[in-house]
């Protein structure tokens, strides 16, 4: 069998390194670009008035940096209500996807403790959400996004049985019973007791059947 001849072998070897060439433009296109997605987006999250802009490309661009993590942590106690509830719905929404955007090439356990961190400190601002705000549609928010992050310790556990016991509104303790039955909360002693206290004096049917499911799901 005759092997390929010397011009076809340089053919190939000049379309390889065309192709190389084309993938490396494509390569270095695509970054610059997101070098310039991320400049706009720390310019929208940094502004009051395109914060909500920010956010709302987050979610479309789907990756943040240490910087952005920041600049969204603080969007938790920003004065616009609007705000508050908009990045407890980002949260929602994306963070348990979000890709870490990095220049530096960190390693891969770099990567991870910073999302790690990233989590533990969004936990920590929902409840504080959760504990403080006095407008019941942005505190299901946060309770919402405390599901969505689908993570359990006592904080979290004693957090969502308080709102069960005691929020005045029902949206509210109806948030809290499904985030228990979601998040499995029921093998809680003290989470299955509050529970059965609460359906005694309980008088939103909506919330009563979430309350019965938890005692269901208990036993």
């Amino acid at each position: 069998m005759i092997g390929p001849s010397v011009t076809d072998a340089a053919s190939v070897s000049e379309d390889f390194f065309l192709n190389c060439n084309s993938a490396l433009g494509r390569l270095l296109e695509n970054e610059k670009a997101i070098e310039l997605c991320h400049s706009k987006l720390i310019e929208d999250l940094s502004n009051d008035d395109s914060t909500a802009h920010g956010l709302e490309m987050v979610i479309k661009l789907n990756f943040v940096s240490d910087y952005l993590i920041n600049l969204m942590l603080k969007c938790f106690k920003s004065d616009r209500g609007m705000i508050r509830t908009q990045i407890c719905e980002t949260v929602t929404v994306r963070v348990s996807t979000l890709s870490i955007l990095e220049f530096s090439f960190l390693a891969v356990d770099t990567l991870e403790k910073v999302m790690k961190l990233f989590n533990t400190e969004i936990i920590q601002e929902i409840l504080q959400l959760m504990q403080f705000e006095t407008i019941p549609e942005i505190k299901c928010a946060a309770i919402g996004a405390l599901t969505a992050l689908g993570v359990n310790s006592e904080e979290i556990v004693h957090a969502l049985a308080w709102a069960v016991r005691f929020e005045d509104a029902p949206t509210c303790r109806y948030q809290a019973a499904k985030a228990i039955l979601n998040l499995k909360l029921f093998h809680d002693k003290n989470v299955v007791e509050t529970v059965r206290e609460r359906t005694v004096v309980e008088d939103d049917p909506e919330v009563q059947a979430v309350l019965v499911d938890i005692l269901k799901a208990s036993s």
